[in-house]
């Protein structure tokens, strides 16, 4: 795609420039006409909040026409600066964190394609963006609403702490070298506290035990909750979730000391386990020493496995016991409980994530609970709002009004701005005080309806590459 000089003399401007150590403010180039669907996104901090009632609202009609949007042209468009026209004025790709501009743009045609690049991607740090604890003080360093979270901790086990790929986070020590990294993350069974697990489910009870004697900090907090919940009101209503997880597995959701739902493991139980020969009491033929251990997992070739749950039914037993209904806030056998349902999902990597996920901090974080079961997710490129989805397409007619559509849509470009990512999408919930995101997703999963807003718009973002990579290479002639 050629571009005329004088257009490239603008874009190299806009794109880059500062004046008195600001950004420029292109804000002058949107027109009167645009409602508050454009002009809203170009709040920066992303601070407007309307009434938590006027966000949400439930029919069959109103559902069956917000299912899903996909943004047309027009609403991307900056009048009169073609160049421009779908980039945000106030986005500023972040070159130092995201390593996109190193591919080759030219042989993207597709976004199949750019899956692809991106998950050759190991330059780019992407996979802390899954940790949700470093998340959330990303969120508020930069004054974004983020997850509720009002307790957290990292993992203090032996394994977590000698875990060598950290990925340059000092917090975390010194990462390993990227061959290193490489072969761990490639390794079929790493990225899975073996170890811990076999001895969580040889010694359920005396840990439990243990546990009752001497309460963990965990423990301390979810009763304090239980007493007076999370804001000083409504006893008992919390969320437990591990911090690396996703698709609702493990996830403790509490009202009035009561789960509301079974704590979901059905993704969780089908993580597979390396059998070295039937079972002995050193645990299928493995060392009991934890380091060898280890190390023989490490080098089994997966021709024999089971499922985790059947290779440790005690830790099975334990999970199982979180259904509809259960009393969490009933006493300290059953948050020791809770507590070692926990350490044990800081042990795990589940299969359906991305393979880098294997090295992220694992820990434990207690969120507020919401009060509308309502979760849009809104793809953005350039800075832009592409469209959105719901994860409740067909299950539910509940979904944001008018007003929170727009308000997420500014959410979602405040937080793309501040991350300085060319392609993210945006997971916005109802929070206790407005919509908040609860995650950041980089390569988003796709079915015929969540790929719509991205197979619109994605020629937009790889054209847009596609001009900056061969100015560059012209530049460097």
């Amino acid at each position: 795609m050629h571009v005329p000089m004088f257009a490239a003399i603008i874009l190299a401007f806009v794109n880059f420039k500062t004046a008195n150590g600001h950004r420029m403010d292109f804000q002058n180039m949107q027109t009167k006409h645009d409602n508050a669907e454009t002009a809203a996104v170009e709040k920066q901090d992303g601070g407007a909040r309307g009434p938590v009632s006027n966000l949400v609202k439930k029919g069959i009609f109103h559902a069956l026409k917000n299912a899903y949007h996909v943004r047309s042209d027009p609403k991307l468009a900056i009048p009169h600066a073609w160049v421009l026209q779908y980039v945000n004025p106030k986005w500023k790709f972040n070159k130092e964190h995201w390593k996109s501009h190193l591919y080759d743009w030219s042989a993207i045609k597709t976004f199949d394609d750019w899956r692809v690049a991106v998950k050759k991607d190991l330059k780019t740090d992407m996979s802390k963006w899954n940790d949700k604890i470093w998340l959330l003080n990303w969120f508020r360093s930069n004054k974004l609403q983020g997850p509720e979270v009002v307790w957290y901790k990292y993992s203090s086990s032996a394994w977590h702490k000698q875990q060598p790929l950290r990925w340059a986070d000092p917090t975390f020590g010194t990462s390993a070298p990227m061959d290193t990294q490489t072969s761990y993350i490639n390794g079929l069974f790493t990225g899975m506290n073996w170890p811990g697990i076999r001895d969580l489910d040889n010694n359920v009870d005396s840990k439990i035990k243990a546990l009752k004697a001497t309460p963990s900090e965990l423990m301390g907090t979810l009763w304090k909750f239980c007493q007076k919940g999370t804001n000083g009101k409504n006893a008992g209503d919390f969320v437990i979730k591990a911090s690396h997880l996703s698709e609702s597995q493990g996830v403790f959701v509490v009202k009035a000391g009561k789960l509301i739902n079974d704590v979901r493991s059905d993704f969780i139980e089908n993580i597979p386990f390396p059998v070295k020969h039937s079972k002995t009491e050193d645990g299928y033929g493995y060392s009991k020493d934890p380091e060898r251990m280890e190390n023989e997992i490490l080098q089994m070739s997966g021709d024999k496995t089971m499922t985790i749950f059947k290779a440790f039914p005690n830790v099975a037993k334990l999970t199982a016991k979180f259904k509809k209904g259960v009393q969490v806030c009933g006493g300290n056998e059953t948050l020791a409980e809770v507590n070692l349902v926990m350490e044990f999902q800081e042990m795990i990597w589940v299969t359906w994530e991305s393979a880098r996920s294997k090295i992220i901090p694992r820990g434990t974080l207690i969120e507020k609970i919401r009060q509308y079961d309502v979760e849009i997710k809104v793809a953005t490129g350039l800075g832009k709002a592409w469209g959105f989805y719901y994860n409740s397409i067909g299950s539910s007619t509940q979904m944001l009004s008018d007003e929170g559509k727009h308000l997420a849509y500014e959410l979602a470009e405040a937080t793309a701005i501040k991350a300085g990512v060319d392609f993210c999408r945006a997971d916005i919930v109802v929070g206790e005080e407005g919509l908040i995101v609860s995650e950041l997703t980089l390569v988003p999963a796709i079915n015929y309806i969540t790929k719509k807003p991205v197979l619109k718009h994605i020629n937009k973002l790889i054209e847009w590459h596609q001009y900056n990579q061969q100015t560059d290479s012209e530049v460097n002639l």
